[in-house]
């Protein structure tokens, strides 16, 4: 075997192991949500309560997701993620055992703050042990892992708890992550790490002058920068656009046209499998194309504004929204490896996790504010101003990225 042959089977083998865990991240993530009828009728617990869950959840995983990043750093990411997804699992199965509410806030919090280790240690794994050029590619692959599971949760989950009850199904789905846990350990030497505990360099003169500064803000000077900070908003931005095309597009849509709920959710199936099949040819081209991927990013973001615009702009016929909204989704989809290099090129070697891990927050952080920011405006305007929004949303993502590559290169 070659040397090139074998270092790409060395990759695909590193690239399954981070996406499998992947996408069992996005499936536990997922897989509430479509057992909730199942927990009302079993329990009687109404569906705020069961909302207010996913909240927490969501909660812990955004504000851990920071601190995974520095811990990931510090003591490296495989026992992180090791660590995490047992964390998840185990919240999941106890959540499967008990009836009592405070203890399913219990578990929930610790299956989210066991989520919040997947971006930053995954990121640093596939940085440390892929070869640089498929790095496009590996970060395309991981993306569409996170996609897969959850267009698989509700099935699975429906299918277990139809045959069973609910918590049968948790109780097996956490089962499957047990058996993913022991593989990621039985392959341990294949992952390689930029984390652990640093080594030690010659002491190097001091400048007495130099203002002291703290462990803490030494730390927080790595990501407090403008190219992360500028990142960190361009993430907030992006989730804000896409939370407005795929949550709130139904709703606009039926004020706008005379078009039963039902159809307009092809378009928005369509819009969502566009966007995570797409990444997988993005991979493809963050690696080949003879340009930045700050510039390809921008271009997507361009192409997909001028499409989200249209639809609010224009009294489309429906065979012709059918066919933007995947074609949006193609191009948001097709640019999320070459947002996720961008990520990679700002990170300092052996920091890449906090750094994913800040920048990830900001998604969080725009998942969060869109579903009220986009309620608004359809309680209190034109609905067409749902696409509007977005597309501004999106244009100023170009603005982001631009200016994220001029603070990079001067």
């Amino acid at each position: 075997m070659t040397a090139t042959a074998e270092s790409m089977r060395q990759d695909g083998k590193i690239m399954g192991l981070v996406c499998t865990g992947h996408f069992l991240s996005h499936f536990y993530s997922f897989c509430l949500p479509p057992l909730f009828p199942f927990i009302n009728a079993d329990l009687g617990l109404s569906y705020t309560a069961l909302g207010a869950l996913l909240t927490l959840r969501g909660l812990a995983t955004s504000v851990a997701q920071l601190p995974a990043g520095f811990i990931v750093d510090r003591f490296g990411a495989k026992l992180v993620l090791l660590t995490g997804l047992i964390m998840t699992v185990v919240g999941y199965a106890l959540f499967a055992t008990v009836d009592i509410y405070w203890l399913f806030i219990a578990f929930i919090l610790l299956g989210g703050i066991g989520d919040s280790v997947f971006h930053p240690a995954d990121y640093a794994i596939l940085n440390a042990s892929v070869a640089q050029e498929r790095m496009g590619r590996a970060f395309s692959v991981h993306t569409f892992s996170g996609h897969l599971g959850f267009a698989c949760a509700p099935t699975v989950v429906v299918g277990l708890a139809a045959l069973w009850n609910w918590r049968i199904s948790l109780l097996i789905v956490s089962l499957a992550g047990i058996v993913v846990a022991a593989l990621l350990a039985s392959q341990w030497g294949a992952l390689k790490d930029e984390g652990g505990a640093p080594k030690k360099k010659k002491a190097e003169p001091v400048d007495l002058n130099a203002p002291k500064q703290t462990w803490f803000q030494a730390k927080l000077g790595m990501i407090l920068n403008a190219p992360v900070l500028s990142l960190f908003g361009f993430f907030v931005i992006s989730t804000m656009a896409s939370g407005g095309i795929s949550s709130f597009s139904i709703s606009a849509l039926t004020k706008m046209h005379d078009i039963p709920e039902w159809a307009l959710g092809f378009s928005v199936t369509g819009y969502m499998l566009a966007s995570a099949f797409a990444v997988l040819a993005g991979g493809y081209l963050a690696d080949k194309l003879p340009m930045s991927a700050s510039m390809f990013a921008g271009l997507g973001f361009l192409a997909a504004a001028a499409i989200v615009a249209s639809i609010g702009l224009f009294p489309l016929p429906y065979a012709l929204m059918i066919l933007l909204f995947p074609l949006a989704g193609f191009f948001l989809g097709v640019i999320r490896p070459a947002r996720d290099l961008m990520v990679r090129d700002v990170a300092p070697k052996g920091q890449s996790g906090k750094v994913f891990g800040f920048v990830f927050s900001g998604q969080s952080l725009g998942g969060s504010i869109a579903p009220i920011f986009y309620g608004l405006i359809l309680d209190h305007m034109a609905p067409q101003n749902v696409f509007y929004v977005s597309a501004g949303f999106l244009v100023l993502g170009v603005f982001t990225v631009i200016s994220t590559a001029k603070i990079r290169h001067g």
